[in-house]
Formats: structure tokens, C-alpha cells, sequence
């Protein structure tokens, strides 16, 4: 199995949860190897937050990525939805600070992926494995 992406572009649209903002998410397919990238369109020069772990800046009450004032928060159920679909590059244009919360659950960013289809592309999967026990502490 390759790399997967979208094959058509996605869009959900509707309220973010904590600033009240109407906003567009819009998901596109990607280059092999981009990995998850959100580009805030609202702001000068449409920056790229990756959805990497050292991009975490805050997770109280919410995730929020990004460096200083540009940042994309509430970002839980989008990539959930394309971890389940084990969706490895993917562009989300937002053109507001954070994806439109839905319903509360990740149902709708899971329906509008799987309605733009998943296309396979070359290069390996990042895939992460436990190789070792460990403790969470609280």
C-alpha cells in the first residue's frame, strides 16, 4: 500500500466552536511525502501549519498548531477523520482560525473524505508503532 490522498477536493463549512466564526474547510489532495498541512487563507501570504506533533502550542480545551498568532485550533475531529481513513497528504485551505465544528462528532469531515474519494500515490506511509510499554501519567 502507497501513500493516500484525496481524489476530488472536499469542503465542509460551517461554525468554529470557540470563536463563532463562519469558515470553510476546504480539503485537497496533496503531494506524495507533503503529509497534513492547514493553509490559513484569511491571512496575509495564506500561511502552512503542518500537523506535526512539535507544531502543538496549546491543548487546553482544544489542539491548536502553529507559531505566535498563526495558528489553526480545534483541529481534533478533521484529523481524526483523516486518520481513519489513513489519509497521509492532504492540503486543508481554512479560511478562518479553526474547521467548523459540525455536529461535535468528526461524522461529517468522515462523510465529505469518503465522498471525494482516496487516491493512492507512490512512497511508504508513515506508520507508527508502540515497540515498548509505557506509562501515562496524569
Amino acid at each position: 500500500m502507497g501513500r493516500r490522498t484525496l481524489a476530488r477536493s472536499a469542503c465542509v463549512n460551517g461554525i468554529g466552536l470557540h470563536t463563532g466564526s463562519s469558515v470553510a474547510a476546504v480539503c485537497q489532495a496533496a503531494p506524495a511525502g507533503q503529509g497534513i498541512v492547514f493553509r490559513r487563507t484569511d491571512l496575509p501570504g495564506a500561511p502552512v501549519i503542518p500537523a506535526r506533533l512539535n507544531e502543538v502550542q496549546s491543548t487546553e480545551r482544544r489542539t491548536v498548531l502553529g507559531q505566535g498568532e498563526t495558528v489553526v485550533q480545534t483541529v481534533e475531529h478533521l484529523l481524526a477523520a483523516a486518520a481513519a481513513l489513513q489519509i497521509d497528504d492532504l492540503t486543508i485551505e481554512l479560511d478562518g482560525p479553526e474547521p467548523p465544528i459540525g455536529d461535535g462528532s468528526f461524522a461529517p469531515y468522515l462523510s465529505a473524505l469518503q465522498q471525494a474519494g482516496i487516491l493512492e500515490q507512490p512512497g511508504e506511509p508513515v506508520v507508527y508503532r508502540v515497540t515498548a510499554p509505557f506509562d501515562l501519567v496524569e
